[in-house]
């Protein structure tokens, strides 16, 4: 059996690599599936690699912040925080940063944000512009971007719906 890999970066992999951050040796890139759909699932027994899947193991994530490294707080996902108090305990966010994002409800209301059919906004503009760039940067990004090896200020979503409990 032969077989040609063809790859356009200098090294082969694509978006799955090493490098280091800090001090740090950490695996970067979209390494993973999310398996919330049941189709991927499904997709994936159908294709007889059900056996083959290696999981995640249980432990802390954490992100990279200009203070350090710190452990993503509870209730932080991929589309943003949805617990506050976490996030405020976590020092993830400066107090500017936390002000910002505190001022959601009153622009929410005062609107702003176009959504009408025809006119779409990157996930990472509509954040910024309700949480503000620190909430996009800190959480949404590393979270967000990572799943879909992209950057959240080039990546669209129609159906974009955040929901904070305080």
């Amino acid at each position: 059996l032969i077989a040609q890999v063809i790859e356009a970066s200098t090294q082969v992999g694509g978006q799955i690599r090493d490098a280091t951050v800090g001090p740090r040796q950490l695996d970067v890139g979209a390494e993973a599936m999310h398996l919330a759909a049941p189709q991927v699932g499904a997709l994936i027994d159908e294709l007889g690699l059900t056996d083959t899947m290696i999981t995640a193991r249980r432990g802390t994530s954490w992100l990279l912040t200009p203070a350090g490294l710190r452990p993503l707080p509870e209730g932080v996902g991929p589309a943003g925080p949805t617990r506050l108090r976490p996030v405020l305990t976590s020092r993830v966010m400066t107090t500017k940063g936390l002000a910002r994002a505190g001022l959601e409800p009153a622009l929410a209301r005062r609107g702003g944000i176009d959504l009408s059919p025809g006119h779409d906004i990157s996930v990472g503009d509509f954040v910024a512009a309700r949480f503000g760039r620190q909430v996009v940067d800190r959480f949404v990004d590393p979270l967000l971007g990572s799943l879909h090896a992209g950057d959240v200020r080039t990546l669209f979503d129609r159906h974009v719906a955040l929901h904070v409990d305080v």
